[in-house]
């Protein structure tokens, strides 16, 4: 798990072990500093275990393939916290603001304008914290 969280950059605007935290959607739960509770830890721990060391440490796709279906997913199921989380470890895994949207347009053609709209709000956040995009 130790490597995936260190290849993808899970939490960091960045790959380099210094960079900055990202911050999370204003209205995330994710905002909220408190302790977990111990079922949220054990949770916590084995979803980190199964998802990013049994899941992303499968070597037939590569990370930045699983990204995509990562996002593509998230979006369908209009996961936008999650979504937010996920766009960011695709940009430190080297994938583009430009492939990002194509892949948010191209799965909004199968799961919905709507759901499209949300997941490009969510994509804007996190491109302007990474300077992807300018303020307006």
């Amino acid at each position: 798990v130790s490597r995936i969280v260190r290849d993808v950059g899970i939490g960091r605007m960045g790959l380099d072990p210094d960079a900055p935290p990202f911050a999370f959607l204003k209205s995330s739960v994710w905002t909220e500093k408190a302790r977990d509770l111990d079922v949220e830890e054990d949770f916590n721990r084995i979803n980190g275990e199964y998802g990013y060391g049994e899941c992303w440490g499968r070597e037939a796709l590569g990370y930045k393939l699983r990204s995509f279906i990562t996002m593509a997913g998230l979006q369908a199921m209009a996961l936008n916290e999650q979504l937010h989380f996920h766009i960011n470890n695709a940009i430190n895994l080297g994938i583009t603001g430009e492939e990002i949207h194509e892949a948010l347009a191209h799965v909004g053609a199968y799961c919905g304008g709507a759901n499209w709209r949300n997941a490009a709000n969510v994509a804007r956040d996190i491109f302007l914290q990474r300077g992807v995009v300018e303020p307006a």
